[in-house]
């Protein structure tokens, strides 16, 4: 097997009393800046504080069972589904297995894509309420549908979609590009931007307030063949693959690889090592073009907070290089470190702390544009 294909699942969430504690730790800090608290809470409150208080309890049942899969996902997504699907849908899922995670174990595809994801609810009316999983680097949703039974929610249905086939409702254009990699926007924003916007726009396409009985019935590119496999599971497939492979070039060095990669690794293993040693102020001051409400958050982080760091992603550009890491608990937050090449790709140059939350919260309140996104 290629050794840029193993997935470390010891990246798996657990919810303990640290994990715990750490949540509400960041939403502090976040909330003392003017971004989101917690992440996944905003999400939560929002979707059931709209709904009828009689579908309150389905809905918080559905919810809980939807983090718990999550969860269980990362650990064995086997094993997930036997706790929660049926037949059906584990019938999607070994499809899914074929079309989208081929030549890689789908154990480690999938437990990749759940650590880094971000749910959402929608048709939270319907008689089966949707739970999209999106995961940011990739532009790629799964999308599950849920029904509450006697033997409590139970996970029907599941679909694969590239982002486009939602943010622009069904019509062209379908951009395989990731959403966040496209347009000279700052990139750590641009990512976090694209997840808040990629969430509204699934919200917004099933909104809380219909009844919709077959949800799959609003997007017609599903009786489509060519578009929702042969184009779609084939996007979605290389998007993921590569950012994997992406990861493990970050993480394994050869002998003949590009020289901006080897700088920018050892940058950020510095970087890394002065956080986790306490060192945070020296950091900050190194990483001079940092903004100043971040050092201020990047002060009060507790040294094993950063040692909880993973990379997931890094782009080179002809003058500058950038990483970025989020934390293996699993919440939704990420790092970047920015290394300029005027600097001889010596040090971090600037750091920047990113909410997916805080920026969901600011594009709803329209401090920021929907537009233009999937163009």
């Amino acid at each position: 097997m290629n050794r840029y294909f193993v997935i470390n699942c010891a990246q798996a969430r657990y919810f303990t009393a640290s994990t715990l504690v750490l949540f509400f730790f960041i939403s502090f800090l976040f909330s003392g800046v003017g971004n989101a608290a917690a992440p996944q809470e905003n999400v939560k409150k929002k979707s059931v504080q709209k709904i009828d208080p009689k579908q309150k309890k389905r809905l918080e049942k559905i919810i809980a069972a939807g983090l718990v899969f999550q969860s269980l996902v990362v650990v064995d997504y086997e094993k997930a589904l036997d706790a929660f699907a049926n037949k059906k849908t584990k019938e999607r899922f070994d499809k899914f297995n074929k079309d989208i995670w081929e030549p890689i174990p789908p154990a480690s595809g999938w437990s990749y894509f759940m650590n880094v994801s971000v749910p959402t609810l929608a048709n939270a009316k319907g008689k089966t309420p949707l739970i999209a999983y999106y995961h940011p680097l990739t532009d790629i949703y799964l999308i599950t549908a849920w029904e509450e039974t006697k033997d409590g929610a139970r996970l029907v249905d599941a679909e694969i979609m590239i982002g486009d086939l939602v943010r622009n409702r069904d019509n062209p254009p379908l951009n395989p590009a990731p959403a966040w990699l496209r347009g000279d926007t700052f990139k750590p924003i641009a990512l976090g931007l694209a997840v808040a916007q990629s969430m509204k726009a699934f919200e917004d396409y099933f909104p809380n307030t219909d009844n919709v009985t077959n949800w799959r019935s609003k997007i017609s590119l599903f009786t489509k063949k060519e578009i929702l496999e042969d184009y779609n599971y084939a996007v979605a497939s290389h998007n993921l693959l590569f950012n994997i492979v992406n990861m493990g070039n970050f993480r394994e060095p050869v002998d003949d690889e590009d020289s901006r990669l080897s700088s920018l690794r050892a940058a950020t293993a510095k970087a890394m090592l002065m956080a986790i040693e306490g060192k945070t102020k020296n950091l900050v001051e190194s990483a001079d073009e940092t903004p100043e409400r971040t050092k201020k958050i990047l002060l009060k982080l507790p040294p094993d907070v950063y040692a909880g760091f993973n990379v997931i992603h890094y782009l080179l550009f002809d003058n500058a290089s950038i990483v970025f890491l989020a934390p293996r608990s699993g919440e939704h937050y990420y790092l970047s470190f920015l290394v300029r090449k005027d600097g001889g790709y010596k040090k971090v140059n600037r750091i920047d702390l990113v909410s997916y939350d805080g920026l969901y919260t600011s594009l709803s309140k329209g401090l920021f544009s929907d537009s233009g996104i999937s163009r």
